[in-house]
């Protein structure tokens, strides 16, 4: 992703929140979000002269440090600026609950033996990608609650 397309989204995702470049060189820019501290690079593109992008994407709290004393390495690395921005600041869930949903037939729903059920969503987790806990109908033992399902495997019940 190139570089100015990261600091647009972070100033999106996140308003009011000022990047700073932490070294003399102008190549690590950081900032901090609540009580997390974020980092990456900026890299030139090899093959682009002049077009920058964002690599080593790091996130970590405020008073964690590292310690290579004891092989501590304080925060986790990312592949990439979304799922930083996901986990500070999750986007909304697609369902609520008491939406009326209908699983995919894909091979994940086929092997928990729930393709094609119709349900009624009752809990919802945001921690940075949705998921749902369903009471479903149609099977022997219905209704039932599902463990929690994935956004991307159900679908809004048609009639």
């Amino acid at each position: 992703m190139k570089f100015e397309s990261i600091i647009k989204k972070i100033n999106r995702r996140l308003p009011d929140t000022v990047v700073h470049p932490g070294d003399t060189h102008n190549r690590k820019y950081w900032f901090q979000y609540n009580e997390y501290v974020v980092s990456f690079y900026k890299d030139e593109i090899w093959d682009k002269p002049g077009e920058f992008c964002g690599t080593g994407f790091h996130m970590r709290r405020v008073n964690d440090v590292s310690d290579p004393m004891t092989d501590y390495f304080a925060g986790s690395f990312y592949d990439n600026i979304t799922q930083i921005l996901n986990v500070l600041s999750p986007p909304p869930s697609k369902y609520n609950e008491g939406d009326l949903v209908m699983t995919k037939n894909t091979k994940r729903m086929q092997r928990y033996d729930l393709a094609n059920l119709i349900g009624i969503i009752t809990k919802v987790r945001n921690n940075g990608y949705p998921s749902y806990v369903l009471m479903v109908g149609g099977k022997a033992d219905a209704p039932y609650e599902t463990s929690y399902i994935g956004e991307r495997d159900i679908k809004p019940a048609t009639a």
